[in-house]
């Protein structure tokens, strides 16, 4: 779940930038259900949620330093040369990173919220 300042704005990151499949949008729209989400796989997805205030932690310091996503294998210089030229911006990479499954390649980059996704292959 991220609380996200524009619902819409996070969507069409999450939908057209990023390629997951919208989920419940024309019902939330409708005032039917309280938020959308964006599917990134069979068994995950990212519920939406509007908010004005920023997620942090007791100290007043964010929640969550970023959150990871698996991609399909892609050339990861074409990726940030298509998010540069769209005004995505890039916090690091790509590089060679640890992580669930031994080493891959990531790319993060800042969503309209400024929260950090790790896009990574194996």
């Amino acid at each position: 779940v991220l609380r996200v300042k524009d619902v819409e704005v996070s969507m069409q990151f999450y939908t057209e930038t990023l390629g997951l499949k919208p989920e419940r949008v024309d019902q939330w729209r409708a005032g039917e259900v309280r938020f959308p989400s964006a599917r990134l796989n069979d068994d995950t997805i990212i519920d939406l949620f509007a908010s004005d205030q920023e997620s942090t932690g007791r100290d007043g310091v964010k929640n969550q330093d970023h959150f990871c996503m698996v991609i399909e294998p892609t050339d990861m210089d074409e990726l940030k040369a298509k998010f540069e030229a769209i005004g995505v911006g890039i916090q690091a990479g790509p590089g060679k990173r640890w992580g669930s499954h031994g080493d891959g390649i990531s790319l993060y980059v800042y969503d309209p919220d400024d929260n950090v996704v790790e896009l990574r292959h194996y």
